[in-house]
């Protein structure tokens, strides 16, 4: 599924398994080693065969319940969900005679998207973009296709559901003679793979909008987080989607000299991917610009709260200057103008009314000239 629900989780940053494991440095080329994460995924075969005629879809247990359905059927397809179990895919490998740097890398599932020309067959990886809550993950997808069959492999159960447009389109016949193809058909997966990056990238979009929002009417502490997750969130999905388009040029190479009319899908797909690469791209500038912004609403909040202050302290000044003035130790008995006031009967009254008018005087003349606003 795109998205998945994970309740209180704002941009837990969190980076995806596929990336953290690798075979031991020094193994033989070849070697399979389940991931870790991986092992306690059961293994799930679902088959889909068909011809002009005939459709059938199965799921099976062991693996030798392929052939008769290589020897039946015009097409194939058989997607593996759980790469835990390493006999399976070896089994897998063996039936179809996958290249066993091929079968390492499917099993390894850390690899960049690429497209690997293979005897007998073709070798892809993929990555399929998730959101749980606001955190992004980049499963591997893995792909091979021959003469008649194509044969895909998926981490877990949670990226099973992106499939579904595909099968819906086998099992309603539309283009049944270009589906008839093995390379249609992997072009039909790749399609609807690369597709679901729009809703993700849509939905990314409208974050960095609430983010933009609130760095300017709320900067905090934590839009600052936000921002670092929203940009390593932006790497994530601008590095699978380059390599993607990397993966869909040799492709397009390679369908110049072995099918010119599969080149114009392949092509349409790699345009996909150069859309998506724009809209990260405007994504990107407009992230590197938020903490320009932020450091700007920073500051404009600390020059108002700056420039209230200055407004009651400057209030303030007088009233201490008349205070001070005042409380000066005069002897009025000496000389009749030595502070007159302190001999008048009103004096008291004189002061705190000085200091009412002068107060409401210089904050009346503030509060015009727009001092006591915070923006």
């Amino acid at each position: 599924m795109l998205f998945r629900k994970k309740p209180n989780d704002i941009f837990n940053k969190k980076r995806s398994k596929a990336f953290h494991h690798q075979a031991t440095p020094g193994s033989e080329p070849g070697t399979l080693i389940a991931h870790p994460d991986l092992m306690s995924v059961e293994l799930k075969m679902q088959l889909i065969a068909y011809n002009e005629r005939d459709l059938v879809e199965v799921d099976i247990s062991d693996p030798t319940e392929i052939k008769p359905y290589l020897e039946k059927y015009t097409v194939t397809w058989l997607n593996v969900v759980g790469l835990g179990d390493i006999d399976a895919l070896q089994k897998i490998a063996s039936i179809f005679n996958f290249h066993a740097l091929a079968m390492e890398d499917v099993a390894n599932v850390h690899q960049r998207p690429k497209i690997e020309e293979y005897d007998g067959c073709m070798f892809g990886v993929t990555r399929i973009p998730e959101v749980t809550g606001e955190e992004l993950t980049l499963p591997q997808f893995s792909f091979f296709w021959g003469s008649n069959y194509v044969v895909t492999f998926e981490e877990s159960f949670d990226t099973i559901d992106n499939l579904d447009p595909t099968r819906i389109r086998i099992k309603n016949g539309g283009r049944r003679q270009r589906l008839l193809r093995p390379d249609y058909l992997t072009y039909a997966i790749l399609d609807t793979i690369i597709d679901s990056y729009f809703p993700i990238v849509e939905f990314y979009g409208s974050k960095l909008d609430d983010i933009e929002e609130k760095v300017i009417q709320n900067p905090s502490a934590n839009v600052v987080v936000s921002i670092h997750n929203f940009k390593h969130y932006l790497m994530q999905l601008r590095r699978a989607i380059w390599s993607q388009r990397e993966a869909l040029r040799t492709l397009s190479e390679y369908t110049k000299t072995t099918d010119r009319d599969m080149r114009f899908f392949i092509r349409d797909c790699e345009d996909h991917t150069i859309q998506i690469i724009d809209i990260l791209e405007t994504y990107r500038e407009r992230t590197s610009g938020l903490m320009d912004v932020y450091l700007s609403s920073i500051s404009n909040k600390m020059n108002s709260t700056i420039k209230i202050l200055t407004a009651i302290a400057t209030i303030f000044m007088p009233l201490t200057f008349i205070a001070g003035v005042y409380g000066m130790n005069f002897k009025t008995d000496v000389s009749p103008w030595n502070m007159p006031e302190l001999s008048w009967r009103f004096g008291y009254f004189y002061a705190l009314g000085l200091f009412l008018v002068t107060g409401i005087s210089l904050g009346v003349l503030f509060w015009r000239n727009g001092w006591f606003k915070s923006k």
